[in-house]
């Protein structure tokens, strides 16, 4: 026995002292955790010569402790943490049915390394559940320590294909079915202008508004139209790109950044419009800028560009917000007092004040209270007119003072009252109005002769 113990302790050492210095080399010369960078050394026979003395201090350190019942679980805890991470990968790899993992082992189940995990993780709460809750903070520490630096590898991350498969997953369920009207929230589409010069965005502002309604959690999108020709100002359109999100990272808005060079910077928002986004995460709200200085302009194009964006979000059967003033748009930083306005004219569902109260969560307008006005004339039941807007506003679960504007001007009569409320009714009538006429039209034109 103590011969047998002594080849087994020899061999054991003499295996780590080979294999440890290498793999704390191999990991220093991986740069995922920056301190070991100085052990990344090799001599001219190729032995990790730094590694070998730190090798040499931790084991001197260990020895020096005296005491084989204190070090003994503190091994075990590592070697079967290193076995069950293993296995882990090799699941995860085997069910994601990565193209990369291609295993030699011809017949290799991902079962196997699935009870290969629970069989080290009794085996470790059965030792010491105390080590074990240890090591397992030791690892969450040093996995998000590796995350935090923002290490980048060419093998690739577990992880990073778990969240691939799970967004496809993701993506495929919300094509199922049409979204409920419950689960609607503002996902942006921000439509930006570049200087030509710069690529600087000229309205960042813009951005800044997106970052605040951010607490809807939907998709936003910005993007950019470039006048040229993709296959010459390709690297252009890249370098514009990494000016999006320089700006939208400054702004802390999360989304995603895309460029489009088209010959006609019309048609090129007008693809956008239609293109932007990808099954359940595409853009049901487009937010532009009011053109500047349009007034001022001696060429139409400014004027044909922004109506023919209105009509293709139109088209789009999406909101439009068109932001103006955005130069007394507050920042991010700001804290600010008062009250949000909402000037519902038509009744469109709820839309603006939807819009108010996602904005009021961020912690820019938090101290803010909702004031919803509305526009009547003197003969209407102005205090009805109230009750029912609260009980509306009540049933949207929204709290908001409700203030109604008498006015007698003959001018406002199609927004009174009865069109702010009876929108959607009126609507359908319409529709059935128009369906008749087609029919009688179509009948019409049947009894002419040819």
């Amino acid at each position: 026995i103590l011969i047998g113990a002594l080849l087994s302790t020899f061999g054991a050492a003499l295996q780590s002292l080979i294999g440890a210095p290498r793999l704390l080399q191999a990991i220093a010369k991986d740069s995922i955790i920056p301190f070991l960078e100085p052990i990344d050394y090799v001599n001219k026979r190729g032995e990790p010569v730094k590694a070998i003395v730190v090798s040499l201090i931790i084991a001197e350190c260990a020895i020096l402790i005296g005491n084989l019942d204190f070090i003994a679980p503190i091994l075990t805890m590592f070697f079967l943490m290193c076995y069950m991470f293993l296995n882990l990968a090799c699941t995860v790899q085997s069910l994601l049915r990565s193209p990369s993992w291609r295993p030699r082992f011809r017949y290799f189940h991902w079962s196997i390394s699935l009870v290969g995990i629970f069989l080290c993780l009794l085996v470790m709460l059965l030792s010491s559940w105390v080590y074990t809750l240890c090591a397992m903070a030791l690892a969450a520490f040093i996995y998000k320590y590796i995350e935090y630096r923002g290490a980048e590898k060419e093998w690739g991350d577990g992880i990073r294909g778990l969240a691939l498969s799970a967004a496809r997953f993701s993506l495929l369920r919300l094509e199922e079915g049409p979204p409920h009207t419950k689960n609607w929230r503002p996902q942006l589409l921000c439509l930006v202008k570049l200087n030509a010069e710069t690529l600087d965005v000229k309205a960042p502002k813009l951005l800044t508004i997106a970052s605040q309604l951010k607490a809807g959690k939907g998709l936003t999108l910005v993007s950019s139209v470039l006048e040229g020709q993709f296959e010459t100002d390709a690297g252009l359109a890249q370098t514009a790109r990494q000016s999006l999100r320089h700006h939208m990272d400054r702004e802390r808005v999360k989304g995603f950044a895309e460029v489009v060079v088209s010959r006609d910077v019309t048609s090129g928002l007008s693809h956008c419009v239609q293109t932007a986004g990808l099954g359940g995460l595409k853009h049901n709200t487009v937010m532009i800028a009011w053109p500047h200085k349009w007034r001022h302009s001696t060429s139409r194009d400014k004027h044909n560009r922004f109506l023919s964006l209105v009509r293709s979000v139109t088209a789009a059967n999406a909101a439009l917000v068109v932001a103006k003033g955005l130069q007394q748009w507050p920042e991010n930083n700001d804290r600010l007092g008062g009250n949000i306005d909402i000037w519902w004219i038509v009744h469109d569902g709820g839309l603006l004040i939807l819009l108010a109260y996602v904005l009021s969560q961020h912690r820019t307008w938090r101290s803010c209270a909702l004031r919803v006005f509305t526009v009547a004339q003197l003969e209407d039941n102005s205090v009805q007119m109230k009750k029912d807007l609260e009980k509306f506003l009540y049933h949207l679960r929204i709290e908001a003072v409700v203030e109604v504007i008498e006015m007698s001007d003959s001018d406002v009569s199609a927004y009174t009252y009865e069109r702010t409320i009876l929108m959607e009714q009126r609507t359908q009538v319409l529709q059935t109005i128009a369906g008749n006429e087609l029919q009688t039209i179509s009948a019409a034109n049947d009894l002419k002769p040819d």
